[in-house]
C-alpha cells in the first residue's frame, strides 16, 4: 500500500527554516521589551495649537525650559501664557514665561500677523524634565491673547517633545 507524502515538503520547510522564524520573533520580542516600554518613544513629536497660532518647533531641556517657536495667524496681543506638565501624579505649571527672550509686559506683547516669536516656559523649583532626559513628555500650553478686534481669546497647545540636555 502506497503512503501519501503530500505534507513532506511543508514539514521539511518548517524544520529547515523554523529556527530563523523563531530568531526573528525573539528579536522582535527583545525590541518590544526595551523600546516598547515607553509607548511615547514610538510616537512622533508633535506641537499643535488651536486658535490663532501655529507651532513651528518645540524643544525641552533637562534644565527645565520648554521653548516654542510660534507663528500668529493674525494680529494679536499676547497677554498671558502658561505651560503645564502632567505625569499622572503631579501637575507643574510655569512661573516664568518669556517671548523673544523678554518677560511678557503687563500690557501684553503685540504680535503682528504672520510673525514668528519664540515663547519659552521655565519650570524653576519643580522641574518636571529632570527625570525625563531622552524621553518624550506631554506638555499643555495655554495662551491668552486679544485679537485685532480687542476680543479676549485663548489658544491651547498640545505638545509632545523630546527632552534633551541642559
Amino acid at each position: 500500500m502506497a503512503r501519501s507524502r503530500r505534507g513532506q515538503a511543508a514539514h521539511e520547510f518548517v524544520t529547515t527554516y523554523g529556527w530563523s522564524v523563531l530568531l526573528v520573533l525573539a528579536f522582535l520580542g527583545v525590541m518590544a521589551y526595551f523600546a516598547g516600554a515607553h509607548p511615547d518613544a514610538l510616537r512622533p513629536a508633535r506641537c499643535r495649537f488651536d486658535g490663532g497660532f501655529d507651532c513651528l518647533w518645540a524643544s525641552a531641556s533637562q534644565g527645565g525650559t520648554l521653548a516654542l517657536r510660534l507663528e500668529s495667524r493674525g494680529t494679536a496681543t499676547l497677554t498671558a501664557a502658561a505651560c503645564r506638565f502632567e505625569d499622572g501624579s503631579a501637575t507643574v505649571t510655569t512661573r516664568d514665561v518669556t517671548a523673544d527672550a523678554q518677560p511678557l509686559p503687563a500690557a501684553g506683547l503685540p504680535w503682528a500677523g504672520d510673525s514668528i516669536k519664540e515663547v519659552a516656559c521655565a519650570f524653576d523649583a519643580d522641574n518636571p524634565f529632570a527625570a525625563h532626559a531622552g524621553k518624550k513628555v506631554p506638555v499643555i500650553v495655554l495662551l491668552s491673547y486679544t485679537d485685532a478686534s480687542g476680543a479676549a481669546q485663548q489658544a491651547a497647545g498640545d505638545v509632545l517633545v523630546l527632552v534633551g540636555g541642559s
